[in-house]
Formats: C-alpha cells, sequence, structure tokens
C-alpha cells in the first residue's frame, strides 16, 4: 500500500489566510490542555484507496504524532459505516467536490455511507463528506465523553477545540434524521434514564455548506422537527453534554443536495434547534401535568453549559417550520412553588427571569450580518422560546421577525442587513478568498433569492 510520511512545511495545509479569526468566549473555566506535539507529518492516501486502506491511514497518523495531517487526493472514496476522526489529526482534501461535473473538477468527496464523528484538536477540510442513499442514514456528530472512538483525550474531557474549514456535508434519512446532530443527548426523554454526554465546545466551521436532509418533504407540520441542519440538543442534567463557544463563520444551511429537486430540494425542518433534554414535560420530569402543585423535580439536578454560541455572515434557506428555535428550562423553573409559592408565567416574568440561575438558560446565542430566508409555506422567523442576553445585529429574515417571542430576556435586536448586502449565491465561486459575493457560482441558487 502506497502511504508516504513526510514533515509538513507549508501553511497551505492550515487554515487558509482568508479564514477570520474571531474566537466565541465562554464563561466556563478553561478545558484541559492536549499534551505536547510530538511533530506534524502528512499521510498520504492512496488513489482509489479502500475503507481498509483509509483506516490504515489514520492509524499510522495516530502512531505518527499529534498534527498529523491525513491527506486525500482528488476523486471519490467510499467508505461504508462512520469515519471517526481521532484526536489531534486533521483531514484535509483537494477541495469540495463539485457535483455539477464528472470528475468533481478536481475536488474530494469522501463518501462515508454513515457519516463522520470526530474528537478533539482536529482540522477538517477542503472536501465533501457523506452521502445520501435510500434506506440510508448518515449523520455527523462529536464522539461523546466517556466514549474512547477518537482517543483518550476526548474519552476523559468531551469533544473540543475542532475546527472545520471549506466542507460540505451530505446526509440525513428518509425517516428524518438530521445533518449534524448532538441529538444522542436526548436519550430516552426520561430524567430516570441514563445522562448522555455528547458535547461540542470550541468548535469553529469557516466557509461550509450543509445540505438539506434526504426526507421526502411532502409539507405537514408534523414534519417540523424531522430533517435540521444543526440539531443541537444536550442533557442538561449534572454531568449531561455540554455545548459552547462555537461559531459557525460564512456558512449556507439548507443547500440543494442532488437527492430531491426543486422546492422540495431547499432546507427542511427546522434547520437549527438550540434545545435542552430530557422533555420538561416527560413523565418523570418537572411538570408532568403543567400546574406548580405537580412540580417534584429536584432543580438541584439542573446543570449545564450552553452559551456563547455565534453565528456571522450566513445564509440560510427556507425551513418548513421556524428557520431558528431557541429554548431552554427557565420557563419550567419559573412555574416552581420556587418563587414564593406563587405560580410562575410561562414566559417567565421580568422580575422571576432577573433571579433565575443561568444553568437553566441558552445564554448569549449571537448573530451577526447573516441572512435567513425563513420558511415556507407558513411564514416564520427565528423563535427564541426562552433565551437570555442574546444579540442579533444587522441581521434579515425574509418571511418573518429576527428574533421574536416573549420568553426573551436582555437581548438586543438592532441594525439593518439592506438587500444589497445579502448573500444571494452559496459559498462557492472559485475564488481564493472563498468570498460568496464572487462572480463565479457551480451550485445552482435557491429559486426564492430576493
Amino acid at each position: 500500500m502506497a502511504v508516504t510520511i513526510a514533515s509538513l512545511c507549508c501553511s497551505s495545509c492550515g487554515n487558509p489566510s482568508s479564514t477570520p479569526t474571531p474566537s466565541p468566549s465562554a464563561s466556563t473555566p478553561a478545558s484541559p490542555s492536549p499534551s505536547p506535539s510530538s511533530g506534524q507529518g502528512v499521510v498520504t492516501v492512496p488513489s482509489n484507496a479502500t475503507k481498509a486502506q483509509i483506516d490504515s491511514c489514520l492509524a499510522q497518523a495516530v502512531a505518527a504524532g499529534h498534527g498529523t495531517w491525513v491527506v486525500f487526493p482528488a476523486g471519490k472514496f467510499s467508505y461504508s459505516g462512520t469515519l471517526i476522526v481521532p484526536d489531534f489529526i486533521n483531514l484535509r482534501g483537494q477541495g469540495i467536490w463539485d457535483q455539477g461535473t464528472a470528475d468533481g473538477a478536481g475536488g474530494t468527496w469522501l463518501e462515508t455511507s454513515r457519516g463522520m464523528d470526530w474528537g478533539s484538536y482536529s482540522t477538517v477540510q477542503d472536501l465533501l463528506v457523506g452521502e445520501n442513499a435510500a434506506g440510508g442514514t448518515c449523520s455527523f456528530s462529536p464522539v461523546a465523553r466517556g466514549n474512547g472512538a477518537a482517543g483518550a483525550f476526548t474519552k476523559a474531557n468531551g469533544s473540543q477545540h475542532d475546527t472545520f474549514d471549506f466542507v460540505r456535508f451530505k446526509g440525513g434519512s428518509d425517516s428524518g434524521a438530521s445533518l449534524i446532530t448532538t441529538a444522542g443527548n436526548f436519550g430516552s426523554g426520561l430524567w430516570s434514564g441514563p445522562v448522555m454526554t455528547c458535547d461540542m465546545i470550541d468548535t469553529n466551521w469557516y466557509d461550509c455548506e450543509f445540505e438539506r436532509p434526504q426526507l421526502t418533504n411532502a409539507y405537514w407540520e408534523s414534519h417540523a422537527g424531522s430533517g435540521n441542519e444543526l440539531d443541537i440538543w444536550l442533557d442538561c442534567r449534572k454531568g449531561g453534554g455540554r455545548v459552547y463557544g462555537n461559531g459557525w463563520y460564512r456558512c449556507h444551511f439548507g443547500v440543494k443536495n442532488g437527492y430531491h429537486a426543486g422546492l422540495d430540494g431547499y432546507g427542511i425542518g427546522q434547520t437549527i434547534l438550540f434545545q435542552p433534554a430530557p422533555a420538561e414535560h416527560a413523565s418523570d420530569g418537572p411538570r408532568p401535568y403543567g400546574h406548580a402543585s405537580d412540580m417534584t423535580f429536584q432543580w438541584s439536578q439542573v446543570d449545564h453549559g450552553f452559551h456563547d454560541n455565534h453565528f456571522e455572515d450566513c445564509l440560510v434557506e427556507y425551513s418548513l417550520w421556524y428557520p431558528m428555535d431557541i429554548c431552554d428550562y427557565a420557563r419550567s423553573y419559573s412555574l416552581t412553588h420556587l418563587f414564593g409559592g406563587r405560580v410562575g408565567a410561562n414566559p417567565p416574568t421580568t422580575s422571576q427571569a432577573s433571579v433565575i440561575p443561568d444553568r437553566f438558560w441558552n445564554v448569549a446565542l449571537t448573530m451577526t450580518h447573516s441572512y435567513i430566508k425563513g420558511s415556507y409555506p407558513t411564514a416564520h422567523g427565528v423563535v427564541g422560546e426562552i433565551g437570555k442576553d442574546c444579540t442579533f445585529t444587522d441581521d434579515a429574515c425574509g418571511t418573518g421577525a429576527v428574533f421574536n417571542q416573549a420568553g426573551s430576556f436582555g437581548n438586543v435586536v438592532s441594525g439593518t442587513f439592506p438587500d444589497g448586502s445579502r448573500p444571494v449565491t452559496p459559498i462557492f465561486p472559485g475564488s481564493a478568498a472563498y468570498d460568496w459575493r464572487g462572480a463565479a457560482q457551480r451550485y445552482t441558487a435557491s429559486p426564492y433569492d430576493p
């Protein structure tokens, strides 16, 4: 098998120089530092490599040490199952495979049948990953804390400090599986069930495209929770999953997937979901009957990290329901007896909200200079079911308010985003700067562009 290991001596293997460097801050204590790097290198994947050869290359990269790159040449690579990106190991292709040309225009397609999971301190760049196949399920997730699949660091500390740069994701399922997901945190839906530990911490996504999941989508609202591009759940019990410090920059959500056509080829579901689990109305949860006198759950068990997530310069295609749904447990907390025996509000009143601890809130979600096309056929904007200190600045939504709902506290919504400044094409101009306003374009834009 032709595998080479060489010294990494050029900056082109890292993030492009055009990649911005904003880093969402998190109030959570700093994560443990990784062990010192043992050097960087390159493992070159052979052309037309099999799954066994790809796995061998990943194993050689781990043996070579932290920071090693596994580099795929141009072409398609069939991989049956879920590809695991090991801790401290990087993956690079030769650019996103252009599905509009027979040879992919010199790009790379890592055709993983069940998606890709990743650990910590890794960079993935310059490729198309995943597939759509009838009867198949292809999703992308961080490896959960306690799971050793990616390595000892993620097993001990959870998935963190990863970068996705110029990557296009393809997947979902005919039954409604989401694309990027931490839905494993939902578990059984019962508060008495096992605590789930899927973390996504300090992970950044630059110039990425998230295809519309493959669910066949004749419109009805029972599909509202199916086929999300970002399905971000976290287990809010002590020791549960943590989602904070993540950023999406110049990303495009809901692009055409080549599996469906027409209106059905764009968007789907709620597009972006930020929700806590288990369900507050579970049979053993905090309000099984929705009345203060029935709330026997001990709220001291709720303790999570759900804060400081950021979207910047992003384009979100039409969805079938709310383009983004933001929620947390502060609403239920306000319905307990902890307010002097007085039944709370749904959402909480301003005075109640001021004394609810941050661990019951999705705190400091921000969005700037992003364009959300809205929902079809019913008009919706971003719904802040319950949120605190969320900031939406210089954004626009085509069919509803950028940020609405009474259950939002300490939030800022300001600025304008004129038509001429809104992105109308995918992030695929072919320019070195990956500027979405370039003249060239390889993928069909949404027919609903303004």
